[in-house]
């Protein structure tokens, strides 16, 4: 998965356009759509969870995590 695809799951339930730097949890993204897009890409087999998420809320780093 691409940077351009995370950011934009990640807009899509923010709402609004994000960056890569941007702290997605002083941004407004709560524990239940950090568990959508953590189920969500678990099942697309990424080795991600909840809580890697959570330690670095950021699409750089989830993109990282996720094989970018």
């Amino acid at each position: 998965m691409t940077t351009a695809a995370l950011r934009e799951q990640v807009g899509e339930l923010l709402g609004r356009p994000v960056t890569d730097e941007e702290d997605l949890l002083a941004a407004g993204l709560d524990s239940i759509r950090l568990m959508v897009l953590a189920e969500r890409w678990e099942s697309e087999g990424a080795d991600v969870s909840f809580v890697t998420l959570l330690e670095n809320p950021t699409v750089a780093a989830w993109a990282r995590l996720v094989g970018n």
